[in-house]
């Protein structure tokens, strides 16, 4: 793997790792914000709620946009000597909070739905992130996809 790929790739796992994080805090603050304030009619038209529910998920899709592309530029700028070990590292923290759930819902009485139900959910939760990641790493990177 050439070191544009690893740096790429690592820009994209990074991007991952902050669209997750600030959309959980969008989320929380769109519903602080829309339960008490109220939201924007526009908002609550788009979502189809009012309040605290259409404000809480536009600020987790917000939070999600702007995390990713926010990860993959500041990524980027980061003095790093070997973008393989960080891909390593970066999968690893990516990885272990989903290993933890597996093994949490595997262990626990009360869950009575299927396992494939539950995959595909962490499927749809993991692949939005990702697609907003690599259009933003792409976008920074488009000099080299020229070439």
């Amino acid at each position: 793997m050439t070191d544009l790929k690893a740096k790429m790739l690592s820009q994209i796992i990074a991007g991952m790792l902050l669209a997750l994080v600030l959309a959980v805090l969008g989320l929380i603050v769109g519903m602080y914000i829309g339960g008490n304030f109220g939201c924007l009619p526009m908002i609550d038209r788009l979502f189809g709620t009012r309040g605290y529910e259409s404000c809480g998920a536009f600020g987790g899709v917000l939070g999600l946009a702007v995390g990713a592309f926010l990860g993959a530029y500041l990524f980027g700028f980061l003095p790093i000597k070997n973008y393989r070990r960080m891909i390593w590292i970066l999968l690893s923290i990516l990885l272990l909070p989903i290993l933890l759930l597996i093994v949490s819902v595997l262990l626990s009485s009360s869950y009575s739905g299927s396992m494939g139900s539950f995959f595909w959910d962490l499927l749809k939760i993991l692949s939005i992130p990702l697609a907003f990641a690599s259009f933003a790493t792409g976008i920074f990177h488009r000099k080299s996809f020229i070439k």
